[in-house]
């Protein structure tokens, strides 16, 4: 999810997402050390493709995507929310 947002938000707005979450870089590292990714994401479909690479299904993903973004709106900001969620469901 980081990934995703990383790729669509600006250094900027995607820095402000980061800050909210702690370790951010670390889950970002782990997550390509793992395989889950090696170029880009793009799109949810490439999100849920690079969640199936952790064991992860889509229905799985589905319940606690939403979690993690009221988590980040919740720590980071409304604003923060917002740019996180946008960077998800583009």
């Amino acid at each position: 999810m980081l990934k995703l947002a990383q790729e669509k938000l600006s250094a900027g707005d995607f820095d402000m997402v980061a800050k909210a979450v702690p370790g951010a870089q670390k889950y970002l590292d782990k997550a390509k050390s793992l395989g889950a990714y090696t170029g880009a994401v793009n799109n949810a479909a490439g999100l849920n493709g690079a969640l199936a690479k952790l064991g992860i299904p889509p229905e799985t993903a589905a319940k606690f995507m939403p979690m993690v973004t009221n988590y980040v709106g919740k720590v980071g900001g409304p604003k923060v929310g917002a740019l996180f969620k946008s960077a998800l469901s583009s």
